[in-house]
């Protein structure tokens, strides 16, 4: 073939150019489609399987914390003797004398206190024949539980705390027909026998209900419970629509909760349609269905609910307490994603090209954070200068560098805020750190010497230098220390929570990695407390969730009750046995199961878990710190301090004991984070002090 002849064919091939492209164009367009379609459906049913399994988990770390305060309050030495001296005495009693016997008004008064702490709406002491022996309702006095009750104080019976599902009240809960459930604990006599049970009445929408919203669909969704026959056991998330459509019945600011149940009307009754047969003929939804058969399940292509809207949903059966838990989301708003692809479908090679774009002026913005940043480190003021020697870490908020003061030469950390996580909150988390943690002078406490921003914006802190690592990586790398060196460590770290105690803050994340060991001044030994990142100041607010390490939370933290000093107890107790046996005091496979153990496992002796003799008043003082109640644990920093010091073994660890092994260990310092970058060039932080003037004021 000749040069004119492929010039010839040259052309008539680009013909077909275009038409390829569209093929291929087509051929991807196909592709994009399917394949988002596919990470679309997985990560929807990720997403509300996640969100059932986190209610169910919460539902039950909150049904056991329920359990754990029938017992208690079973046991409670008042309530116990009065309830026993009823049981004892309403053999043949009827009415009139179970509500005159003095017994009876003891067990009313001694049930003041439980009643207020554990917000109840009510109780009562029922008998082995099921029998109402007294109760906070005196219309229940005398006659059998009801039936709706009567199996969760026959599973009490058999000798545990139980917990029942929801159902109608027929008298004040505060009125008829709202909501109700009891969980319930045995009432044993000084031999041991069950004489009665009583009942805790509990307001479900208060807790059962608030419980179920601590995963929650963002919009058009709802998470709620039911039970085996489908009914509602919580409150609906659409209760107006509800009752206009006429599936829901009273009026505004009643209770849907019992009210409604869960059937299939086989039309979307929100569009006007009308069902062919009978509510009461109607089948349960496809959600209840399968859930009641036991299989717990998610249904991302869509199933009709109660109004016969179409919905995606996932739902798990609790088969121990007889109710199950779902989540459902409107199908049209979970699918939107996938329906804006299609509608973009045509616009395909401009969102190409936008992408492009987007990445481009996204790398660009990177590249100016990079570059801000770097000019702010190399920049120079006239006043509080840093030069950064030497970056030693990386946390979740900024990076840490080991510095000096140009002008005093003193050595130096700097924790530089990063750009990328300079949001108002982050910011607001920042300076607050710094501002609890400068107001603390104690020498076992990290000492903030200097913070503010650079004229560029960067913020930053400067604290004390500590040349030495945190107890966690000390344990790992040389095994458990020696008891005296333990009561050494530890009285140390009491002096620190003692000031901040005494000034309202508890640190809430005492653990081993957050206690540092230093050569302080020439002192070997020297224990600094570090990182109050969040530490609860006296005014803050309600709680904030679960904060801190779950190995050194306290229950209460894990219940998300309010806490105070006595949980930083807990976490130093817990760091201590740390210390003696090189392990924590729990261990699971998942965070919740560990959140389990530390809600209701008894620890293993810290003697037993090291396998060697260890001191008894040290051991005995480590497992009053990792009581479950605080009452039960030392009154304050200060009292375990006294406790500590006046163990057999305090002040063996000597100075020269210390000097000794700090010689042997001459290379002790860690970097923070791991292993620090390759050493880079000095550079100069500067400060801007009219900024940081600004952020005091």
């Amino acid at each position: 073939m000749t040069g004119d002849d492929e010039g010839r064919l040259l052309p008539r091939a680009l013909r077909w150019l275009p038409l390829a492209l569209l093929a291929a164009l087509a051929g991807f367009g196909w592709w994009t489609h399917a394949s988002v379609e596919t990470v679309i459906r997985q990560r929807l049913a990720d997403a509300l399987t996640t969100l059932v399994q986190s209610d169910v988990a919460a539902l039950r770390l909150w049904i056991d914390g329920e359990l754990v305060g029938a017992r208690a309050v079973a046991h409670v030495a008042a309530v116990r003797s009065a309830a026993v001296a009823v049981a004892q005495s309403a053999s043949g009693a009827d009415r009139p004398a179970l509500l005159a016997a003095p017994d009876a008004a003891q067990l009313r008064d001694a049930m003041v206190g439980p009643m207020a702490a554990l917000e109840l709406t009510g109780w009562a002491l029922v008998g082995n024949d099921d029998r109402v022996l007294a109760s906070s309702h005196d219309e229940h006095v005398g006659y059998r539980a009801l039936a709706e009750a009567t199996d969760v104080f026959a599973r009490a019976r058999r000798g545990d705390a139980a917990f029942g599902r929801p159902f109608p009240a027929l008298v004040a809960a505060p009125q008829p027909g709202v909501a109700t459930l009891f969980v319930a604990a045995p009432v044993r006599d000084d031999a041991g026998a069950i004489v009665a049970v009583l009942g805790l009445r509990l307001d479900p929408t208060s807790g059962f209900g608030r419980v179920l919203q601590v995963a929650r669909p963002p919009v058009a969704g709802q998470t709620f419970a039911f039970d085996a026959e489908g009914r509602l056991l919580t409150e609906p998330a659409f209760t107006a629509q509800l009752r206009t459509l006429g599936l829901l019945a009273g009026g505004p600011g009643t209770s849907g909760a019992l009210g409604l149940q869960l059937r299939d009307p086989g039309v979307d009754l929100v569009d006007g349609g009308r069902p062919a047969r009978p509510r009461d003929e109607q089948p349960l939804t496809h959600m209840v269905q399968e859930a009641v058969a036991g299989r717990a399940g998610v249904d991302v292509d869509g199933y009709r609910d109660v109004r016969g809207v179409e919905v995606v949903g996932a739902w798990d059966w609790l088969p121990d307490q007889g109710f199950g838990v779902a989540v459902e989301v409107d199908r049209d708003r979970a699918w939107a994603p996938l329906a804006l692809l299609r509608r973009a479908f045509a616009a395909l090679i401009a969102v190409l090209l936008l992408a492009g774009a987007g990445l481009g002026l996204a790398s660009r913005a990177a590249f100016l954070w990079r570059r801000r940043e770097h000019r702010a480190l190399r920049s120079l003021e006239r006043l509080g200068q840093y030069t950064l020697d030497e970056r030693i870490g990386e946390g979740g908020m900024g990076v840490v560098w080991r510095a000096h003061h140009v002008l005093l030469r003193r050595p130096t950390a700097v924790k530089l805020l990063l750009p990328e996580r300079s949001t108002p909150a982050d910011i607001a988390r920042f300076e607050r750190e710094v501002h609890l943690t400068s107001r603390l002078s104690h020498p076992n406490t990290v000492a903030i010497w200097d913070y503010g921003r650079t004229p560029e914006g960067l913020f930053y802190y400067a604290m004390e230098f500590l040349d030495g690592l945190d107890l966690r990586r000390l344990v790992r790398r040389w095994g458990p220390l020696p008891p005296a060196r333990v009561l050494h460590v530890l009285v140390q770290a009491c002096e620190s929570l003692r000031e901040a105690h005494e000034l309202g803050l508890v640190h809430r994340d005492i653990k081993p990695g957050n206690l540092m060991l230093c050569r302080c001044g020439g002192i070997p030994d020297t224990l600094k407390v570090v990182d109050f990142g969040i530490v609860k100041a006296p005014g803050d607010g309600a709680p904030e969730g679960l904060l801190g390490t779950p190995a050194y939370m306290a229950p209460e933290a894990v219940r998300c009750e309010p806490v105070d000093a006595r949980a930083d107890l807990y976490a130093l107790g817990a760091t201590a046995y740390f210390l003696l046996t090189a392990t924590d005091v729990f261990k699971a496979p998942t965070p919740a199961e560990l959140l389990q153990l530390q809600l209701h496992a008894a620890p293993e002796l810290p003697s037993a878990r090291a396998g060697r003799a260890l001191p008894a008043d040290l051991e005995r003082i480590v497992m009053a710190c990792l009581e479950k109640l605080p009452d039960a644990r030392p009154a304050s920093a200060a009292v375990l301090a006294a406790e500590l010091a006046a163990c057999e073994d305090a002040g063996e660890w000597t100075r020269a004991l210390a000097e000794a092994w700090w010689r042997e260990h001459p290379a002790v310092r860690e970097p923070a984070g791991g292993t620090a970058p390759a050493p880079e060039l000095p550079r100069t932080l500067s400060v801007d002090l009219d900024a940081r003037s600004g952020a005091d004021a």
